[in-house]
């Protein structure tokens, strides 16, 4: 299980383990000197509801899992000052899931979200929203780029031949990395710089194919089609 990868801080190696109630479930894991909720621990809610992982001083702060009263996961990622933050990954209603980054408990920066029809957008978020540039990819094989301005659709450009080869190979290493954060074996800022080259590279690529006096990335050998002016 990824219960597993819940490690224990070197700083907090010492802290005692206790099993105590609260007003809204049990508490079981360890404690400070002072006797907060400080280190690993496990709180089982009233309502089923389970967090394994960090806590400080009360609150889920580090890399935690959150299960619904069912036992499936929630979500598993980073938290901080007891909400969600940093990166992880939520699992939405309907069998979709996103993968990315949080602030204050919302989709923010890059994520890739994907549905349960087999379609999936990976790109900018904004509070909770999509925002910004990103790929989307059709559970019909096709990609397009495009532009959103809180959910609305501002902008798309489809791709072909060796556009769509290119971010498929970026696409693969990108989950890749993401993966490796995921169990501990990069830090934020390699994630984060990656995360950025990425959505730099759709960047390009989308103003190339939108700008007609636009220079092709050096990156990919993207050949624009000539249209019947040209």
């Amino acid at each position: 299980t990824m219960e597993k990868y819940v490690k224990e801080k070197p700083e907090h190696a010492k802290n005692p383990w206790i099993k105590t109630k609260a007003p809204t479930g049990v508490y079981a894991g360890q404690i400070s000197e002072d006797k907060q909720i400080t280190g690993r621990g496990i709180f089982t809610y009233n309502d089923g509801r389970k967090y394994i992982g960090h806590w400080t001083r009360g609150n889920m702060d580090g890399y935690g899992i959150l299960y619904n009263a069912d036992g499936t996961i929630a979500y598993q990622g980073d938290f901080k000052n007891g909400a969600i933050e940093g990166n992880g990954i939520y699992y939405l209603p309907g069998g979709h899931y996103y993968i990315g980054g949080f602030q204050k408990n919302k989709m923010n920066g890059y994520g890739a979200l994907h549905y349960n029809n087999g379609n999936s957008w990976e790109g900018e978020f904004k509070d909770h929203k999509k925002n910004g540039i990103g790929l989307l990819k059709t559970n019909t094989g096709d990609y397009l780029l495009c532009e959103f301005e809180n959910d609305v659709l501002k902008g798309k450009v489809p791709l072909s031949g060796d556009e769509v080869e290119f971010f498929k190979h970026r696409g693969e290493k990108m989950r890749g990395i993401q993966d490796q954060y995921i169990l501990g074996l990069i830090e934020p800022s390699t994630l984060d710089k990656e995360r950025k080259e990425y959505l730099d590279e759709m960047r390009k690529v989308y103003d190339y194919k939108t700008n007609p006096n636009a220079i092709a990335p050096a990156f990919m050998d993207v050949k624009r089609k000539k249209t019947k002016n040209e």
